[in-house]
């Protein structure tokens, strides 16, 4: 199904909703000889989920609207050496893609599959000669699903991509972009698709406090209708960047941003900007810098009524793209402590765990952003998730987008015996927070992070707990 980011409505306030929600859960399943599964979707009043086992089996499996198993089916790839890239849902499909090896060269194949996981169509889109060592494929795909993008990065200097039509199985461009002086590690920022098949690759560069008057985005874009290649620069007028999220605004046809700012430091972030550029007319941008006030800053931060100056250790999660333009932006503390177990040698290795990890997710902000780049509102969503050593897989949030609010979905704690809750925001930018569901004697430990939302009212989410994968459906009233 086709969500688009603009379903949420800039100047709405409804004070008649009602918060009520239908929870179902799938019986579980072993997954402990799995080496990994992804949520298809839902296709012909079906919910289908892939399973890749460790013995290079490929399974899909089928389940009801009770989320009860229907079928399973194996699926064979047509090479033996395959390695799964990425699995596409779309309307009436879904796609696989995988690469594989034959002698020294590499080849990319797309299957397409109906909803009873029948092989309707298969396709080498890519083949590439005399590579000796097999590169690090990534693929996106754009908001409609319509458009796939693989790249791989080569001796961290040379952008290898290519834009493909799932549907028709036809490439719409290849190219190699070789940012002139790129380093990899340091200037890297973003790679993005859109509907149009237009890319935009993101580098930072000169983000540091003795060369901020140089400090700029130099964006690499390939048109999607012709191939062709085009560069600019966004100045940034001697501002450091803490961090910073692009994304694409496809129904106004505008590359947007947003981050966390600071006139003295790449760490700590004293406001927050906003980027609109126009794909067609580069030199056509509006960028914006606005300062956070001191009670933002001491709320977010949990120091109410100290002072404070700063927003550290937060990440930009997303951008909500409004109908006229504008842009919400939200984002997350988002820290990791690691330390040493007591009586830990002090010549440990990662191997031996004398350490442990500590990863805390708390505090959320929005910000609705007018297309001028001016407030229209801002809140702090209070949350505290507490983990260790699980790589944070329970913690964050989902977002879903619906034509009436944006519904903030997140677990309490990060324990067995939890409480789910959420955020309902609405598009004047009240919150009301809610509990959904108690995870007590159901056996469930859901990873939002992970969720997909299968229609305007309702997610799938996984949940792994003690090797044993299960569905669950919530669907809003």
């Amino acid at each position: 199904m086709k969500l688009s980011l603009h379903l949420f409505l800039l100047l709405c306030c409804f004070s008649n909703i009602i918060f009520s929600q239908t929870v179902t859960v799938s019986e579980g399943l072993p997954i402990r000889n799995d080496h990994g599964y992804a949520i298809i979707g839902k296709l012909d009043d079906q919910f289908l989920l892939y399973r890749e086992k460790v013995n290079n089996e490929h399974l899909v499996q089928a389940f009801d609207d009770n989320l009860m198993l229907s079928w399973k089916k194996e699926i064979e790839l047509e090479e033996k050496r395959a390695k799964v890239l990425e699995v596409i849902n779309g309307e009436e499909n879904f796609h696989l893609i995988y690469s594989y090896r034959k002698g020294n060269d590499i080849g990319i194949m797309v299957h397409t599959y109906d909803a009873t996981a029948t092989l309707r169509d298969s396709s080498t889109i890519l083949f590439y000669e005399n590579r000796y060592v097999t590169p690090k494929f990534k693929i996106m795909q754009s908001e409609n699903r319509e458009v796939m993008l693989l790249y791989f990065i080569e001796s961290q200097k040379e952008i290898f991509a290519m834009a493909c039509d799932l549907e028709k199985k036809k490439l719409l461009w290849e190219q190699n972009i070789r940012p002139e002086g790129m380093n990899y590690f340091k200037d890297f920022s973003q790679i993005l698709i859109d509907d149009r098949a237009n890319m935009f690759v993101i580098l930072d560069k000169e983000n540091k406090k003795l060369k901020k008057e140089e400090h700029h985005f130099h964006i690499y874009q390939v048109h999607g209708n012709s191939g062709e290649k085009v560069n600019y620069t966004i100045p940034l007028n001697s501002m450091l960047t803490f961090d910073v999220y692009f994304s694409c605004d496809n129904l106004n046809n505008r590359l947007t941003a947003a981050g966390l700012s600071s006139t003295q430091h790449t760490s700590k972030a004293d406001g927050y900007f906003f980027l609109s550029v126009d794909p067609l007319d580069p030199e056509n941008f509006r960028l914006e810098f606005k300062a956070f006030d001191e009670k933002f800053i001491a709320n977010f931060m949990g120091k109410a009524g100290k002072s404070i100056s700063n927003i550290t250790d937060t990440k930009v999660r997303e951008i909500v793209h409004r109908k006229d333009g504008g842009i919400l932006m939200f984002a997350e503390r988002d820290r990791k402590y690691e330390r040493r177990l007591g009586g830990a040698s002090s010549n440990y290795s990662a191997d031996n765990r004398n350490f442990i990890v500590d990863y805390y997710f708390e505090e959320v902000f929005v910000i609705s952003i007018h297309p001028d780049g001016e407030k229209h509102w801002s809140n702090i969503l209070h949350k505290k998730q507490y983990s260790q050593d699980d790589n944070g897989m329970f913690s964050s949030f989902f977002l879903l987008k619906t034509p009436k609010n944006l519904r903030v979905l997140f677990n309490d704690e990060i324990k067995y015996e939890n409480t789910v809750s959420e955020y309902v925001i609405s598009g004047n930018g009240k919150c009301d927070r809610n509990s959904v569901l108690s995870t007590d004697d159901q056996r469930i430990k859901l990873r939002f992070k992970d969720a997909l939302q299968i229609s305007a009212n309702e997610i799938l989410v996984p949940s792994q707990r003690k090797q044993e994968l299960k569905l669950i459906r919530i669907t809003f009233g």
